[in-house]
């Protein structure tokens, strides 16, 4: 649900009430840095405006193309942006789009924990009876993506057809359940299919879940919202050393190093080709799975991706005089 996070180190606090918006504004007297994330109604702009008439800070955290929401949580979207100190982008559109409304952004992408996503997980849990299968995955909320999961139904129907040396499997890990993907994989000829657990699952088993998959993929159809989307479901699929294809939109094209860590698809066609190459080459696998979590380490470690937000978060606080300017 979309909130307000409030706090410099010792408190953090998401507040979506009445009760909760007036904390925040009483936090105004003792915070110095107040950090709004994706919403964007007439109560937070008037929260913002509290905040800055205190001289505080204020960081608008934007990770969706949520203003194409038609939803009063997001309905000033343009003037909280404005009156934000600094705006956080999670995707280079979105980095584009709001540098044209905000005096002062910064890409900021979510960051991957690579501790928790490993390629030991698939080492350690991967079922070695089935080394004769070679599994294709997907992670999502299967029932928000049936769109984009219906790119794929022609791309296995055609692997499915092909001759191959092992078995193939679709394997799904999502969120919640969806009878409708249920129906549109359950019976393509040549290809196994797995809905993955009917259960809610705890973020902490998410590595274990996907490590499954010997390729990962993301298919997306080419929208504004997806194309401002950003790419953390595959890049945590990379941090475990598993190679991706996904289609050639929004930020996988800055995270897909096409022939090096993954494969980038426009067509079914560029599809089938990615995905056979994949298939019938282990040692391939292997090498793009090891450049592909060398990727992620070195530029999406949460680490890395906190101090680099912490440092705008000082530099922001810094250059915020009293009466609530941005130097």
């Amino acid at each position: 649900m979309p909130g307000w996070s409030i706090g410099l180190g010792k408190t953090c606090l998401t507040m979506p009430s009445p009760i909760g918006m007036a904390r925040a504004a009483a936090y105004a007297r003792s915070f110095d840095v107040l950090v709004v994330n994706r919403a964007a109604s007439t109560p937070v702009l008037a929260l913002i405006n509290h905040w800055k008439k205190a001289g505080r800070t204020v960081i608008y955290d934007c990770d969706d193309a949520v203003y194409l929401i038609r939803n009063p949580f997001f309905s000033r979207f343009e003037d909280v942006a404005k009156k934000a100190s600094l705006v956080f982008a999670g995707s280079h559109e979105l980095l584009k789009t709001l540098g044209g409304v905000a005096d002062t952004v910064r890409f900021v992408p979510t960051p991957v924990d690579t501790h928790l996503f490993n390629q030991e997980w698939r080492t350690a849990y991967n079922d070695k009876t089935t080394e004769d299968v070679v599994t294709i995955g997907w992670m999502g909320t299967a029932s928000l993506a049936i769109e984009e999961l219906r790119i794929l139904v022609p791309v296995l129907t055609e692997l499915g057809e092909s001759q191959h040396r092992k078995r193939l499997r679709f394997s799904i890990f999502s969120a919640l359940e969806s009878q409708e993907v249920r129906t549109m994989f359950a019976r393509i000829p040549g290809i196994e299919f797995d809905p993955g657990p009917r259960v809610w699952t705890r973020f902490e088993e998410v590595p274990r879940q996907i490590s499954r998959f010997d390729i990962s993929i993301m298919p997306l159809r080419d929208t504004v919202w997806n194309r401002s989307k950003c790419a953390t479901k595959l890049l945590e699929s990379m941090a475990m050393g598993i190679p991706v294809v996904a289609s050639d939109v929004g930020e996988n094209k800055h995270v897909v190093h096409h022939g090096r860590n993954g494969f980038l698809a426009s067509s079914s066609k560029e599809w089938v080709e990615a995905l056979e190459v994949l298939i019938d080459n282990e040692s391939l696998r292997k090498s793009m799975g090891v450049f592909a979590r060398e990727f992620v380490v070195n530029q999406y470690d949460v680490s890395r991706i906190a101090e680099a937000y912490a440092s705008s978060l000082r530099d922001a606080n810094a250059s915020q005089t009293r009466d609530g300017t941005f130097s």
